[in-house]
């Protein structure tokens, strides 16, 4: 049985809620409850009627075989990971939200020998394979044209994504009034030095630590531009989730770097609405490692045995991405 939870975006949080002050009134709390069954035509009509009054509405589907519940296509570009991408369908498959396909765009210089079979086994799985070199933007917009989906997720092909994930992107994004949603604070992990990381990319301290897979050091934020959150804030789009009328308006520019940041530019000059929410329970893992050039700038380094806090370590340690 599928369910789709709808909060309030003043109270979307991951951590605990406030206590109540005692001896103060409280406001009423109203929560909205439906029942449904291939209701795709009425579904988001009805839950328009409680938009704002309703701090949290709850639909229950009852086995539809229309569209009541939205369906998410994940979108991966890819080149050259093939062990990398085996671990990925890993993820994608243990999503918990059930309505989903994953498109991956591979202009490698073979093509991945297992995906054929995959494709086979899941048919939510499409893969497509071109030996001229595109750029990630090209080959992001060759997926959201075949795309099937209400809703787009963006995967990198070398991260790490808990089975909650798009589930819990998804009751976010839907129980707002938004048109696109990526993550504000994150958690990453640098495999060549172990260091375990959280970057608050919405806040902006003097110093932080400049990490990649082969270095760290401290760094001052001094020279930096004036809009140094919002580069960092949106120009990672390992956690891009939006809904498909986005791609109908605004498209990838032909670029390897900074498409990302670049694509969120021209949605917001369309006018769509964006929101970004911290990850603090382990939705995702950033990870570095020689094969990539990510540098990120977080202001934390935390034990590596907090790791298991967070993660499954023993999915890491089975894709390689920690050691035994």
């Amino acid at each position: 049985m599928a369910k789709r939870k709808f909060k309030a975006a003043r109270q979307r949080k991951f951590g605990k809620p406030t206590p109540p002050v005692l001896n103060q009134m409280q406001p009423l709390s109203l929560a909205q409850c439906m029942i449904v069954k291939d209701e795709e035509k009425n579904i988001e009509r009805a839950l328009s009627w409680e938009q704002g009054i309703a701090s949290e509405r709850t639909v229950e589907d009852t086995g539809s075989t229309d569209r009541t519940v939205e369906k998410i296509s994940v979108i991966v570009p890819t080149y050259n990971r093939e062990s990398y991408l085996q671990n990925l369908i890993r993820f994608f498959l243990d999503q918990t939200y059930s309505n989903k396909e994953l498109l991956i765009a591979d202009d490698s210089d073979k093509p991945c020998s297992m995906m054929p079979e995959l494709c086979r086994e899941h048919s939510e799985i499409k893969y497509f394979y071109q030996a001229k070199r595109q750029t990630i933007g090209e080959k992001r917009n060759q997926l959201l044209q075949v795309a099937s989906g209400e809703l787009i997720a963006q995967f990198d092909d070398d991260d790490y994504y808990a089975p909650q994930y798009l589930e819990t992107m998804h009751q976010t994004l839907l129980g707002s009034a938004s048109d696109f949603l990526t993550l504000s604070r994150w958690f990453a992990y640098s495999a060549p030095l172990n260091i375990f990381a959280y970057w608050e990319t919405d806040r902006r301290f003097p110093l932080h630590y400049r990490v990649s897979s082969s270095d760290v050091r401290i760094v001052s934020t001094e020279p930096h531009p004036p809009d140094f959150i919002e580069i960092n804030l949106f120009g990672f789009g390992f956690s891009y989730f939006f809904r498909r009328r986005v791609f109908e308006s605004v498209q990838y520019a032909p670029m390897n770097c900074g498409e990302d940041y670049n694509f969120y530019c021209k949605l917001v000059q369309q006018g769509f609405k964006t929101m970004t929410v911290p990850d603090e329970t382990g939705l995702v893992l950033h990870l570095l490692h020689q094969s990539n050039t990510s540098l990120i700038l977080p202001q934390y380094l935390l034990p590596t045995g907090l790791l298991s806090r967070f993660f499954d370590t023993r999915i890491l340690r089975l894709a390689g991405y920690l050691k035994s």
